[in-house]
């Protein structure tokens, strides 16, 4: 995994996104681009958690998935925005009460010291002070999935390593995967239904088409004989016409003949 100019480790969610700005996020999956103002990763963990879960959990099973990096970024940022906070409105304060104080000029002084005293007994915890909240419990909360694949840190066992978590996530995989399966088969039916629907309809087509082309043959056959028939009576005729005309001529050659003798 790549490190970051500061030489901390980058959150393992950039094997799943391109970061196309200091403010956008490209999945490399969906393709969509997502806002990360501040570097925050939480929104893309949630992203793919909610959109790409079974990517998510097969990762997070191999063990290619560690939230715990991750968390204790959000959690420190969370942590530093909210100390900045206090303080921006520690100063709003202050200077609310610098004007109120000029304004009415009658407060009585002590009140005003033993405001600033109380104020001033306001303790913002440092950078460096501990979280409150452990990150194994702030996984807790936000996570949708269990974490099944948190190993041995630093000698400290995982708190949520357990078997019936481990028989739970095995479950939620299997029931992914029959789903999935089911999905498919039901694909691969439709799809088997509908070619063999156009499979039918191109052998009814190819036949009807093969009586239509023998219906032509045919036609063209009774027609060459039709053809022939009124050829060979055409022929007929003529012949027939034509010793009828010999048969004539024999006849006038015979009278003439008679009528020279006499």
């Amino acid at each position: 995994m790549s490190k970051s100019r500061s030489g901390r480790k980058s959150s393992f969610v950039w094997n799943f996104f391109d970061a196309d700005s200091n403010e956008k996020a490209r999945c490399r999956i969906c393709k969509r681009n997502f806002s990360r103002k501040g570097c925050c990763t939480s929104g893309l963990i949630t992203h793919l958690k909610k959109r790409h879960t079974e990517v998510f959990l097969l990762h997070l099973n191999k063990g290619l998935v560690c939230l715990e990096d991750d968390e204790n970024d959000e959690v420190k940022k969370e942590h530093d925005q909210n100390h900045h906070s206090r303080k921006d409105n520690l100063k709003k304060k202050k200077h609310g009460r610098e004007n109120l104080e000029k304004e009415e000029s009658s407060i009585d002084l002590q009140s005003v010291t033993s405001e600033h005293s109380s104020d001033s007994t306001l303790v913002f915890p440092e950078d460096d002070e501990p979280i409150k909240k452990p990150i194994e419990q702030l996984c807790l909360e936000e996570d949708e999935y269990p974490i099944v694949n948190i190993e041995r840190k630093q000698g400290r066992d995982n708190p949520f390593q357990s078997t019936s978590t481990t028989q739970f996530a095995t479950t939620q995989m299997e029931t992914l995967l029959t789903k999935q399966l089911q999905i498919q088969a039901k694909l691969y039916k439709e799809i088997k239904e509908k070619l063999e629907q156009i499979n039918t309809h191109i052998k009814e087509s190819e036949r009807i088409n093969r009586k239509k082309f023998r219906l032509k043959v045919e036609k063209l056959r009774l027609q060459k004989e039709e053809f022939k028939k009124k050829e060979l009576h055409r022929k007929e005729m003529q012949r027939l016409r034509l010793l009828e005309l010999e048969i004539l001529n024999k006849k006038n050659v015979q009278d003439q003949l008679h009528i020279n003798r006499l």
